[in-house]
């Protein structure tokens, strides 16, 4: 189960920065009210997120993607 999560942690870092975005307007985009949940996350601070942060995450990811100039 670790080095899943530890895919899903590095996949969410990947994406936010091939998107140019920051810790901090993923937080914002994802609706949580943490605004250094990201960080926590990508460095290891947070073990077991819950499945619906993780979730509101790639959502806001998904929706970044289909914003982003072509």
């Amino acid at each position: 189960m670790a080095s899943k999560m530890t895919n899903c942690i590095q996949d969410i870092k990947t994406r936010r920065e091939a998107l140019g975005l920051s810790q901090v307007e993923l937080c914002r985009r994802a609706g949580l009210t943490s605004s250094n949940y990201v960080c926590r996350l990508e460095g290891g601070k947070i073990t077991g997120p819950s499945h619906g942060t993780v979730v509101a995450i790639f959502d806001a990811l998904e929706k970044a993607e289909r914003e982003a100039p072509k």
